[in-house]
């Protein structure tokens, strides 16, 4: 069993006031899950992201992540994966050195669900990341997700907990990466 996945993002921000950091990026991604047992499965995703800023340096970013799950009966699943993201600042005038860094971060995790029952779940993951900048030192961290989840018949609600690093570009009151 194979299932293609192809997207597109197409986002633009302008703020009413100028001088204002509007923006606009392009977001193609692709993801392939393939089914190769009744147990196990993987997958392989790619996402680009071209972002044009009026203030802020514009960027390309490519993030690639592999995963391979199993899953060992009705209430338990494993999973474990990788994931590469790389982001690159353009830069506008060769005089003027580039004010930002770009960088790269490989990360893996492993990860547990367990159904309580078909409406209540419980998902965890965490692994190590390492994080490479250019013209600073590179860093490691820990990535952590973790939720408990519960459905029923018009939704859901959830509670949990998320860290490690995370690209922050299109969220207005702070660029790059943040931990």
């Amino acid at each position: 069993n194979i299932s293609v996945n192809l997207g597109y993002t197409n986002s633009i921000l302008e703020y009413d006031q100028a001088g204002l950091n509007n923006y606009q990026y392009d977001r193609p991604s692709i993801s392939v899950s393939y089914n190769f047992a009744p147990s196990w499965s993987t997958g392989v995703s790619y996402t680009y992201t071209d972002a044009e800023f009026d203030i802020t340096e514009d960027f390309t970013s490519h993030n690639v992540g592999v995963n391979l799950g199993y899953t060992h009966s009705v209430r338990d699943s494993f999973s474990a994966g990788a994931n590469y993201s790389e982001k690159n600042y353009d830069t506008i005038d060769p005089e003027t050195p580039d004010p930002r860094n770009d960088y790269y971060v490989v990360s893996g995790s492993l990860g547990w669900t367990h159904n309580f029952s078909p409406h209540k779940t419980l998902v965890m993951s965490g692994g190590p990341a390492y994080i490479h900048r250019t013209d600073e030192e590179n860093d490691t961290s820990q990535n952590f997700d973790i939720r408990y989840i519960s459905r029923f018949e018009t939704g859901s609600w959830f509670i949990g907990a998320h860290g490690g690093y995370e690209d922050r570009s299109f969220q207005g009151y702070e660029d790059g990466l943040s931990e």
